[in-house]
């Protein structure tokens, strides 16, 4: 079956960078079982994979199918269709769910929830809320409060809580007025109280005590992994800016990479070359320059590949520094015949790795397919840049990007670590003082012997941390991860899997096996539209894309799956809606939030539940 990404706006359909179907839409979802929903001003609809619709009918909104049904809403309210787009009943209901189990949480226009039938038909149970089924168990929601229901639509205990999340593994966190606890089927309590804890995730359960956050054993004891920052602290300003000034050089050459350019959302690396920089992109170039322009030099060169975002970030840096833009393109820096590689013929399989895998690999085994020896990409770049060098009082920007940046970090200073990475804009000096040469990187010089032998360490990063779950199944070959250090395995998420190993390293591969990046992450939530929320320890939460980039430059203390275009997110006030962009819509903050589902998502407001709408309506249950 074809698979088609969509753009970070959900307005078109993707496949290896390129636009689908020679349009775009008002708004698109992600394709699920052979179609596409889709809208546009005559409204919104079907599509198949060769871009058709599937039937002549228009709607109000029409969303992703599950099962072989999928919900839209009419003039007159929401209902299900099949995948011819016949309608599997006559009723149509204020919002439908999708069915799970043979059963479907629907809402009455008079803001009652009940559960229908695969014809449509309600049952005689109401309730101010229900949700979906899983393994034959729903929340629901009465005058008394929050309770798990059987598939019989019965209780399964008493109590009753100020809000339930669903059993995962026979365990569900509920809250109370004390706080947070794990609870089993009988309603027998698992743990103390926490301040919060998450929903399960296949036998993952997290829990929240203060800013220490941490998992549920087997046992149901609880273990921190890391602590949440106060307010977000991601500096953008790479190292090699504070290093430039710190250290005495009689000439320096910056070899780094490229500012920030578009997200990709791709199933390979095919259609990359040509993408540009973004407006941030351009401001962060701009940024690095300016902080740069107060060092003495008597010529500046500017030399990059032939890469158009390579060039614009040479050209917003020597803007900023007050320098004529005049940039020499470097075949040495660019792609075959350069000082990496002699050739460009890689292999349909190789396309799937991510580049930052090519350039460990590259590390580690000294030689990849198409790419010269360690010993060779050292010889080569040090001619290179030694020419350069020997200019005296000049400074030299080499604008590349991370596939050559990386190798040279690891080559010359001999350690890149498997699951580490380098941003955008970031990158190491090449510095002659008093006729030595050295490379700088973070913080530390590293004399130039160019006769030496290279030998990397690509050792993963230290960690203080160990994750121990029990037995973790693998779906399949790991392309490059070892199973026996897989210490947990997320469920499939359209095709992606979220991973950790038993060193509390999260991170995620695609259902083919390979790794969606090489570098690892301190912990990851699930992948929807095309994208997962990431968490780096101390600085914050952000979100990657299916090809392993920055979604966008906007990070949170923590964030939830984007879903119809808004994500929940936290900052120091709390819990909001970002957009696509990462901009927070302003209309909270909230207790709690939850992933969108057909146009809505339960929130809580200062203690109290409510229904909200993407159009940020409030309706208290």
């Amino acid at each position: 079956m074809e698979r088609f990404g969509i753009d970070q706006h959900r307005t078109m359909y993707l496949r290896d960078a390129e636009q689908q179907f020679g349009r775009s839409y008002l708004e698109v979802f992600p394709f699920t079982e052979g179609r596409g929903a889709v809208r546009d001003r005559l409204g919104a609809y079907h599509i198949d994979s060769e871009g058709r619709p599937v039937y002549r009918e228009r709607y109000r909104r029409a969303f992703p199918y599950h099962d072989g049904k999928a919900a839209v809403e009419g003039d007159i309210g929401m209902f299900h269709i099949d995948l011819l787009g016949n309608p599997l009943y006559t009723r149509t209901y204020g919002w439908v769910s999708d069915f799970h189990e043979g059963l479907c949480a629907a809402r009455f226009r008079n803001g009652i929830y009940t559960y229908i039938n695969e014809k449509g038909e309600p049952s005689d149970e109401a309730f101010r809320y229900c949700s979906d089924f899983s393994n034959g168990i729903a929340v629901a929601l009465d005058d008394a409060g929050f309770h798990h229901i059987g598939k019989d639509l019965k209780p399964l205990y008493e109590e009753r809580f100020r809000l339930c999340l669903d059993f995962d593994g026979g365990r569900s966190p509920v809250m109370d007025d004390a706080g947070w606890h794990l609870i089993d089927t009988q309603d027998k309590r698992l743990t103390e109280d926490f301040d919060r804890i998450d929903g399960g995730r296949n036998g993952l359960i997290m829990g929240l005590k203060g800013n220490s956050y941490g998992y549920f054993d087997e046992e149901c004891v609880w273990h921190r992994l890391f602590d949440f920052p106060e307010t977000t602290s991601h500096d953008e300003i790479p190292q090699w800016t504070k290093d430039i000034h710190s250290f005495q050089w009689d000439s320096c050459v910056v070899f780094m990479r490229h500012s920030e350019r578009r997200s990709h959302f791709l199933s390979n690396n095919k259609g990359i070359g040509g993408t540009g920089l973004t407006a941030h992109g351009d401001e962060l170039a701009r940024r690095i320059g300016a902080d740069i322009s107060d060092l003495k030099w008597k010529t500046v060169h500017a030399r990059t590949s032939s890469s158009r975002r390579c060039v614009t970030t040479a050209n917003c840096m020597l803007g900023a520094m007050g320098v004529p833009s005049d940039i020499e393109i470097r075949d040495e820096i660019g792609p075959i015949g350069t000082a990496f590689t002699y050739s460009m013929d890689y292999t349909e399989e190789e396309l799937k790795c991510p580049s930052t895998i090519w350039c460990i690999n590259q590390l580690r085994s000294g030689q990849n397919h198409c790419w010269h020896s360690n010993d060779e990409i050292k010889r080569r770049v040090f001619d290179m840049v030694r020419g350069w060098l020997d200019e005296d009082d000049s400074l030299t920007l080499c604008v590349n990007h991370d596939l050559y940046t990386i190798p040279v970090i690891g080559i010359f200073t001999g350690r890149f670590a498997e699951d580490d990475w380098i941003e955008y804009c970031d990158g190491l000096l090449f510095i002659k003082r008093d006729n030595k040469y050295y490379v700088v990187w973070r913080g530390k010089e590293y004399p130039i012997d160019p006769d030496a032998k290279v030998s990397i360490d690509t050792s993963p990063m230290p960690s203080d941390v160990t994750v121990d779950l029990g037995p973790a199944e693998a779906p399949m070959q790991w392309y490059l991860v070892d199973p026996h250090d897989i210490a947990w395995v997320g469920k499939p998420s359209g095709s992606m899997y979220a991973l950790c190993d038993k060193r509390g390293r999260f991170f995620h591969c695609r259902d083919d096996g390979f790794p969606v990046y090489s570098y690892s992450f301190d912990y990851v939530w699930d992948f929807s539209d095309q994208s997962a929320p990431v968490y780096k320890k101390g600085i914050g939460t952000t979100f990657v894309t299916d090809f392993g980039d920055y979604l966008h430059n906007r990070w949170f203390i923590e964030a939830r799956e984007y879903s119809e275009g808004q994500a929940p997110v936290r900052d120091s006030k709390g819990w909001h809606y970002a957009d696509c962009d990462g901009n927070v819509i302003q209309e909270g903050p909230f207790d709690l939030c939850t992933v969108i589902h057909h146009g809505e998502s339960l929130v809580l407001k200062d203690g109290s539940p409510f229904i909200r709408t993407t159009d940020s309506n409030l309706r208290a249950l």
